[in-house]
């Protein structure tokens, strides 16, 4: 007797257990180009604002929990991301160029991306000099009220190579 109540128990509790599980609809391949168009427009906008040097609008990019991996290594948080553009917009006299190229968005979920692209950025430093660097961005992209926003990010640089060196 002791033993079919147990039985009991673990056949309701395995029942309602299978009950609960949620499915997951896999979404339809417009919802999915729909997500990359805003996930990119969302980028483009931070571009356009980087190319202005506008601090303020480029920040909105980022939520307030951020983690930003580079050139191999933790760089940070939120308050480091911040630091990086405050510090890089009072630096740059002038941008000359930011060009990226080879978009790769993969779409997960209603709410997560994510979004690689290579980059190329001339700019002029406060000193005059021109610095040339060539890289790639990799970020997980969230959906939030006010749009997409990076999550987490990693960037590489790299400063003596890139396509404006003849080989």
């Amino acid at each position: 007797m002791r033993h079919s109540h147990l039985f009991t128990a673990f056949i309701i509790l395995a029942l309602s257990t299978i009950s609960c599980r949620v499915e997951v609809k896999p979404l339809t391949i417009e919802e999915k180009d729909k997500i990359k168009k805003e996930v990119f427009s969302a980028y483009r906008d931070h571009i356009e604002h980087l190319l202005a040097l506008d601090y303020q609008e480029m920040m909105k990019f980022y939520p307030d929990e951020h983690i930003i991996y580079g050139d191999g290594e933790y760089w940070g948080d939120y308050e480091t991301i911040d630091q990086i553009w405050k510090q890089f917009t009072d630096d740059v006299q002038k941008m000359l160029k930011w060009e990226v190229d080879d978009h790769q968005i993969f779409v997960h979920s209603k709410d997560a991306a994510s979004y690689l692209v290579e980059f190329v950025n001339w700019r002029i430093e406060s000193n005059g000099d021109t610095t040339k660097v060539h890289g790639s961005f990799s970020f997980g992209m969230q959906k939030h009220p006010d749009g997409w926003k990076a999550a987490t990010q990693n960037v590489t640089h790299h400063y003596t190579a890139g396509p404006w060196v003849k080989k």
